[in-house]
């Protein structure tokens, strides 16, 4: 049964995004309880694609740099209730031998995702903390 987890730092920093953007950490929430509701949308979150049936939509892409060092991470934006993108996002690991996903991150959407920027070290070590196993890229 597929299953969606939390790395702790990725709830630490929901946890902290009330304090700077209630809105954001709110729609976060409401999504990610949304996705644990839908057993439908969870079995398929691991692949690209727009989910505007949701509510809240959302959409889930492939972190291609990560993809490239064989770590199975792809970014979730949700939308609003007007349709505009929320200004975070979460980027979530899937470990495919035992069906589990991992909220690994929140973060602003600003955040670059190249392989220099701090957040893609931190988002490689809580993956490899938490025991997935990285996939043999072709």
């Amino acid at each position: 049964m597929v299953e969606l987890l939390w790395h702790r730092e990725a709830e630490q920093e929901l946890d902290a995004l009330y304090d700077v953007d209630t809105d954001a950490a709110a729609l976060m929430d409401a999504l990610f309880e949304s996705i644990e509701e839908s057993p439908a949308v969870l079995e398929s979150l691991f692949r690209p694609r727009h989910h505007y049936n949701n509510k809240p939509a959302f959409e889930v892409k492939e972190y291609k740099a990560m993809h490239k060092r064989g770590l199975f991470v792809m970014t979730i934006k949700p939308s609003d209730a007007d349709g505009h993108r929320a200004s975070y996002r979460a980027l979530v690991g899937y470990d495919a031998r035992n069906e589990k996903f991992y909220v690994l991150a929140i973060a602003h959407r600003e955040v670059a995702y190249e392989p220099d920027d701090p957040l893609f070290a931190a988002i490689e070590r809580r993956y490899i903390e938490l025991g997935i196993h990285p996939h043999t890229t072709h």
